[in-house]
């Protein structure tokens, strides 16, 4: 006869496990998390002979109603959460440096495990966290913090050790992703793509940090310091957003065979690490140019495994209470115990690598120019090119605009060093017979 574990437990007279929880947050994701342990209460007794409920949350506006949140006592002051004897884990979903960073230093000193979805708080202030954390020998999780539903962190912490890892490739922001899919699949502007995405709750009302790089930068700093044992240190990024991504850009990349997408990588070379976010051009018949909406995706390449992809939601109140609840369950055997290093590595382990310089980096280039319709311009286009050691692989000329008189110039580079297009650049925006600002996006060789 099968016997489930929670009737094996009750056989064996073993009194059920109460954690309370205390949440510094209620809003989309926190709200998730409350939804998700009620969803999942007979499982989790049944895996962990435990029953965990939130018992108190941090919140602007207490008398706020919050349906399925009616049981939770809700607070203006955080220190009725943070210094709760009952209260077991703090989990802090709120988001931002401050105070969330003052909140969780103080739970910690309160010896209260903490549960954590706060990117930047890890990228930017994860090794004085995990230190105090250390010292008061309390354990940290921030699986939520990257990639929400899709458990990467995990992967890189316990599942890679025997698997040197020569790069990491990600689609790690949902935000760019459904914008640049959308213009993709519509034909749409940025401009309305990126109203539609905040239309249905893929962009913040101000979405700086997602289309400017910077959500990604944060989370890459995270992934590079867990697969290369580096620090966490943010300057150390290449960081490009998508906002001056245009909408017949897309439009040729797709008719020369690809995609843009924004993505991250993390690269290990013999002459050092490259880390960068930016948009780059993908061959449609890649797996990350059927990345599509707010999907994430990420690439792991190892010298010894060979390569594998994670794919999933990586963003939204379920996937990412879904990723909180799983560092709960790590915590549960020993909520005291830091036994487990948070980036994988002991604190020695953590050591500076060199560092490759952006300039260094090789790629064919994608390039879109509107030339005046002039004698001359396109012997200096590619005079200026040329001057910068920089050949064609194709080019391409449209059929110009038929109220205006530019005339569009697209093309694929041979692979060449970032510095060299930059020079290029910088030499082509100030010939008089370009009209507009021109763009160059890296093209990226991915499976």
């Amino acid at each position: 006869m099968i016997c489930f574990q929670a009737e094996i437990v009750e056989a064996m007279g073993l009194a059920m496990r109460q954690i309370n929880v205390g949440l510094l947050g209620l809003g989309t994701v926190g709200s998730g998390v409350v939804a998700l342990l009620e969803q999942q209460r007979e499982l989790w007794q049944r895996r962990f002979n435990t029953r965990v409920d939130v018992r108190k949350a941090l919140v602007r506006n207490p008398s706020r109603h919050r349906p399925g949140c009616e049981h939770i006592v809700c607070t203006q002051n955080a220190a009725e959460v943070l210094n709760d004897p009952d209260i077991d884990i703090i989990v802090e979903v709120m988001g931002g440096a401050q105070p969330a960073l003052n909140y969780i230093q103080r739970a910690i000193e309160n010896h209260k495990p903490v549960v954590t979805a706060n990117k930047l708080l890890i990228a930017c202030h994860g090794h004085e966290l995990f230190d105090l954390a250390q010292r008061e020998n309390v354990s940290i999780g921030f699986e939520a913090s990257v990639a929400g539903g899709i458990p990467i962190l995990h992967v890189l912490r316990q599942s890679m050790i025997n698997a040197p890892i020569t790069r990491i490739t990600g689609i790690i922001n949902g935000t760019c992703n459904f914008i640049l899919s959308h213009m993709e699949q519509n034909g749409e502007t940025f401009t309305r793509s990126l109203s539609e995405a905040q239309a249905l709750g893929f962009a913040e009302a101000d979405p700086a940090t997602d289309i400017g790089g910077l959500d990604a930068a944060h989370k890459l700093t995270i992934i590079a310091s867990m697969a290369f044992g580096i620090p966490l240190k943010l300057s150390a990024l290449t960081v490009t957003g998508i906002e001056n991504i245009a909408a017949i850009d897309v439009f040729r990349a797709r008719e020369l065979g690809y995609c843009i997408r924004h993505v991250a990588v993390a690269e290990r070379r013999e002459d050092g690490l490259s880390l960068r976010a930016e948009p780059v051009l993908v061959e449609d018949q890649s797996l990350l140019a059927s990345v599509q909406g707010a999907m994430n995706a990420i690439v792991i390449e190892t010298e010894g495994v060979g390569d594998m992809m994670f794919y999933g939601p990586g963003a939204g109140s379920l996937a990412t209470a879904s990723a909180i609840l799983s560092d709960i369950a790590d915590l549960l055997p020993a909520p005291s115990s830091a036994s487990t290093p948070p980036l994988g590595f002991l604190p020695q382990g953590i050591t500076s690598q060199p560092m490759i310089q952006p300039g260094l980096i090789h790629h064919p280039w994608y390039l879109h120019v509107h030339l005046k319709e002039q004698a001359g311009a396109m012997a200096a286009l590619t005079g200026a090119l040329a001057q910068n050691d920089i050949s064609l692989e194709r080019i391409v000329q449209p059929q110009g605009d038929t109220d205006t008189d530019r005339v569009p110039v697209i093309a694929i580079t041979h692979e060449i060093p970032r510095a060299c297009m930059d020079a290029a650049m910088e030499h082509i925006r100030n010939l008089n017979c370009v009209h507009a600002k021109p763009v160059f996006l890296p093209v990226l060789t991915i499976y």
